[in-house]
C-alpha cells in the first residue's frame, strides 16, 4: 500500500458499499491488495527502509546522460544499467 491516507479511503468508500473491484479499479491496485487493505483492522505499518547509498560520479553521471537522451526512461531500466554497466550509453527504450 502507498500510503495510509489510501488506505483509509479504500475502507471508507468500501464502508459505503463500493466494491473491492471497483475500488481496485479506480485506485489502480490489485483486488487482492484493496480486499487485504480494507479487511485489516487496522492500517499496516512497513518496516523504516535503510537510508538509500548515493551514485558515484559515474553513475550520476550515466542517469545524467540517458535523461537528457530518453526522458521517459523508466526507474527499472536505469537500475538495471547502473548494475549492469554504470558507464555504457544505450539506446532510448520505452
Amino acid at each position: 500500500m502507498q500510503c495510509e491516507e489510501v488506505g483509509m479511503s479504500l475502507r471508507v468508500l468500501r464502508s459505503h458499499g463500493w466494491s473491492v473491484a471497483a475500488l481496485a479499479r479506480d485506485f489502480h491496485l490489485n483486488w487482492r491488495t484493496v480486499k487485504r487493505e480494507v479487511e485489516a483492522e487496522a492500517a499496516r505499518r512497513y518496516p523504516e527502509r535503510s537510508k538509500p547509498t548515493a551514485l558515484t560520479e559515474a553513475q550520476l553521471a550515466h542517469v545524467e546522460r540517458r535523461l537528457e537522451a530518453c526522458l521517459g526512461i523508466r526507474g527499472t531500466v536505469l537500475h538495471l544499467e547502473l548494475c549492469q554497466h554504470p558507464t555504457r550509453l544505450t539506446r532510448c527504450q520505452h
